[in-house]
């Protein structure tokens, strides 16, 4: 179990992270348009759900009580995603000028120059995951707090200076991708604290594959599901309404209302998983047990947070913003019910992580994929205005991760102990 000073710690620099992120919206809505945002949106969402795929999954093992194979997965996890960055890098290059993604967009530097981009921001979103994991594992929450805490200062003075720059939506996405390279390096050059009193011992990328084969084969496909359920609206509104303004506009109310659950998830997340893999140790019971009062907690302190939050939004955000982002509001409240079901996702899912049936949550992903883009296809052909639409997606994509939630709790009757 993790200490509760280092528990305080994780959370204190997770905060600020956040806190950083909640002063950004400002300079966003002030310097740039729904248009920027809508690419900055575009481009991130890729390098996140690839991020998923070069790791093979294996960052997801690295939190383990055998601190050795703790080492052997994050040393696998770096590997994997610098080789398969690079692959995915030079894809990229190659059918760079066959990306309707840029089809439409005032290109103001050469394919090298994005594919460069593209490459680096790659490696350190995919890394960055990986090596949190590892510090936490081996119970180094306050580098990891000092490291998170720097991230988010630079984002934020990068983000302000590259306006200047006239980059326009690429500025964002590199104010993004500096800030967590930071943490990436500054971590890597500090894990000799770890390593330098303990006897890890070495494997090669081609054993570890050979022995833990079900992370490529079942948890990655599920885990790049789990992320492209929420990251293929962005895509998927762009496709329909033919604009990146809507796109900009629903990138930035998801950011907004994220932030209060992000704060919760990315500290207790963590938190959460390392606790219920420690009660294996002990019953099956208090695991259960376990799950069924974090549930309650979760769902209770959502509710506290995005019910005033969303109505607050509604009325004041119209007040100080300019007409082009003044529906940011109504957009952010209507959004309310996806942020319930992301806040018990994305803690409560990382149970199934250590039961025997977790290859059903490839099955239970695809449902969470399906059914919302869907519905929200369905509202498109039915002429519902986006407001509207927006409103039948999130009530549906609420249900699904409830559907996902009961089957998680179902899991749980097959521990791998």
């Amino acid at each position: 179990m993790l200490r509760k000073s280092t528990i305080l710690n994780l959370i204190t620099g997770d905060f600020l992270n956040q806190l950083t992120i909640i002063l950004s919206f400002p300079i966003l809505i002030i310097l740039y348009t729904p248009q920027d945002i809508g690419y900055c949106g575009e481009f991130l969402s890729y390098l996140s759900l690839l991020s998923i795929l070069v790791t093979l999954g294996y960052d997801l093992a690295i939190i383990n009580p055998d601190k050795n194979k703790s080492f052997i997965y994050f040393q696998a996890s770096i590997q994997f995603s610098l080789i398969n960055s690079l692959i995915v890098s030079l894809i990229f290059l190659i059918f760079f000028n066959e990306l309707d993604f840029f089809s439409d967009n005032m290109l103001i530097l050469s394919a090298w120059v994005y594919s460069i981009i593209f490459l680096i921001g790659l490696i350190f979103t995919s890394l960055y995951s990986p090596i949190r994991y590892f510090y936490l594992t081996n119970n180094k929450a306050n580098d990891v707090s000092q490291a998170t805490i720097h991230h988010s200062l630079i984002r934020v003075f990068v983000l302000i200076g590259v306006y200047y720059t006239n980059l326009g939506w690429i500025g964002i996405v590199l104010s993004e991708i500096i800030s967590k390279g930071y943490f990436v390096i500054f971590l890597f050059l500090r894990r000799g604290n770890i390593t330098k009193n303990t006897s890890f011992k070495n494997q090669s990328i081609i054993e570890i594959f050979k022995k833990n084969y079900q992370y490529p084969f079942f948890v990655m496909p599920s885990s790049f599901i789990d992320t492209f359920a929420t990251l293929a609206p962005l895509f998927f509104i762009t496709y329909l309404y033919k604009t990146h303004e809507y796109t900009g506009l629903f990138f930035l109310a998801t950011k907004i209302i994220y932030t209060p659950i992000n704060l919760l998830s990315k500290s207790f997340s963590d938190i959460f998983h390392i606790a219920i893999s420690s009660y294996m140790k002990e019953s099956e019971k208090k695991i259960i047990s376990f799950f069924h009062s974090s549930f309650i907690k979760i769902l209770l302190i959502s509710l506290l947070i995005y019910l005033p939050l969303g109505s607050l939004a509604v009325i004041t955000i119209p007040i100080f913003v300019s007409d082009m982002w003044k529906d940011l509001g109504l957009l952010i409240f209507i959004l309310i019910p996806i942020a319930l079901g992301k806040a018990l996702t994305s803690i409560l899912g990382r149970a199934i992580l250590i039961s025997k049936k977790r290859s059903i949550k490839f099955i239970v992903d695809l449902t969470r994929l399906v059914l919302p883009l869907t519905s929200l296809y369905l509202g498109h052909t039915l002429e519902l205005s986006f407001f509207e639409n927006l409103t039948l997606f999130s009530l549906t994509v609420l249900i699904a991760d409830l559907f996902y939630i009961v089957v998680v709790r179902y899991s749980l009757n097959y521990l791998d102990l």
